[in-house]
């Protein structure tokens, strides 16, 4: 199979557009990817899917063009192996990951890769992977004004979508305001993190994040909170992931791994600050217990690089940079690495899952503290969402800064990094914030 790709004037569409105009039906799928200093900026649109991944709890389960079997394997592996027997050939299309497959990895995927308690009942039934390749895909070049649309079929098809396309009025009047319902109160979730200091005095971890959950109504419209959050809260990676029991919003600014020509790259992100000053961003870089934090997460990168590359090729690119959002100010650094040839490409991103930054060090012993001390799964939270191309490029954001849509209601999850000189009070007013991004996209669609 060859997907057939021509490519149109943009007209003024945005993402949401394009989504609305092919049905806003699920499966369906919004990626838009964003590198302020490459000036690199895509979405890519899925809709009719013709292969399907699931996979939950190791049962893996493959669907190509509505015939559905079980096959067993590592699924890090399969992705790859699906991607290269059962998905279009997209060799010289244009960009990287168009026509690719395109979907999220679970946190509670790490379930597979280490032993961990089974505090938490799995409520939600989310699965731990979940890919799709879709016969429809659209790239928006947001540079060039221009799109592309690519199909798996006929040629004349694509004549037909591109005379569909269409602008939407957005129905974002900003009244709000709209309360959150907090999993946990701040009084017991000052508890946890005085807990997980403990842990930390105890010489059991040295980090630890822990997160809780907030909840509000929701009844919008998936495509309009996707605009808000782009519009409100501008970010490295959007998604919108759509599917029948559930969807996905959300702006995240840290990618977990990046493979692009062979070359493999992590950004470790960490420190939160809200205020917008010279100053205040001085006191991040300098900050004893904000350096003692990145350090421990870009050691932690760099150590799982050096697994999946060839030796000696491992540098750190960039450290402890400055970088500013909308709703907050980040420290980042830039690990990259050659991938070693034994590798296949997967099996780098499963080398470094989940997240160090979600997770705390050493990886494992926090993921136990992480269990004894939340009070819910986390479910697709500090997984990924994750595109990969026919040609092994992949990309992957770290599902933070998200809504999860599901039975009218919108849960909003956000962590804080915890170290022994952390304060337990401004930690939980960390998740406050963290949240705020996201609730204000909602709120704006009232």
């Amino acid at each position: 199979m060859k997907l057939i790709n021509r490519q149109y004037p943009l007209r003024g569409l945005k993402p949401g557009d394009v989504f609305q105009s092919l049905g806003g039906k699920s499966p369906a799928c919004v990626m838009k990817m964003h590198q302020p200093a490459e000036k690199y900026h895509y979405s890519f649109i899925g809709v009719d899917p013709y292969v399907s991944f699931h996979s939950k709890n190791g049962i893996n389960t493959l669907t190509v063009e509505g015939k559905t079997e079980r096959i067993i394997g590592d699924p890090f592996e399969l992705i790859e192996q699906i991607q290269r027997e059962h998905v279009a050939d997209t060799e010289g299309a244009f960009p990287a990951y168009f026509g690719g497959l395109l979907g999220f990895i679970a946190y509670d995927a790490a379930r597979l890769l280490e032993k961990l308690p089974q505090r938490h009942p799995d409520n939600d039934r989310y699965p731990d992977f979940l890919f799709h390749a879709f016969r429809v895909m659209v790239c928006i070049d947001h540079v060039h004004d221009s799109l592309i649309i690519g199909v798996v079929g006929q040629e004349k098809d694509i004549e037909e979508i591109y005379a569909t396309l269409k602008p939407f009025p957005r129905q974002g009047h900003g009244k709000g305001p709209l309360a959150l319902e907090a999993e946990v109160d701040d009084a017991a979730f000052v508890e946890m993190v005085a807990s997980g200091i403990q842990l930390i005095k105890d010489k059991r971890i040295k980090k630890i994040v822990l997160s809780r959950s907030f909840t509000c109504p929701f009844q919008g419209s998936l495509a309009d909170l996707f605009e808000a959050t782009c519009t409100l809260n501008p970010s490295p990676y959007h998604y919108l992931l759509s599917y029948p029991e559930f969807a996905i919003v959300g702006a995240s600014p840290e990618r977990l791994i990046r493979l692009r020509d062979g070359e493999l790259e992590m950004t470790p992100t960490t420190g939160t600050i809200v205020e917008k000053s010279q100053a205040a961003e001085e006191e991040l870089l300098t900050n004893t217990k904000e350096d003692q934090d990145h350090r421990i997460a870009l050691d932690a990168a760099y150590h799982a690089l050096t697994k999946v590359s060839q030796p000696e090729t491992v540098r750190i690119s960039s450290f402890k940079k400055i970088v500013r959002f909308p709703f907050a100010t980040h420290l980042v650094s830039h690990v990259v690495g050659s991938i070693s040839p034994t590798v296949v490409p997967l099996k780098a991103l499963k080398a470094v899952f989940p997240a160090s930054t979600l997770t705390g060090n050493p990886k494992h012993a926090a993921m136990v503290a992480i269990e004894e001390l939340e009070h819910s799964r986390r479910g697709p939270f500090g997984g990924v969402v994750c595109t990969m191309d026919s040609r092994g490029n992949f990309n992957s954001a770290i599902i933070i800064r998200s809504a999860f849509i599901k039975d009218g209601k919108a849960l909003l999850r956000a962590g804080a990094g915890i170290i022994e000189a952390s304060d337990p009070l401004q930690e939980a007013h960390e998740t406050h914030h963290k949240v705020q991004a996201m609730h204000k996209a909602i709120t704006y669609l009232l």
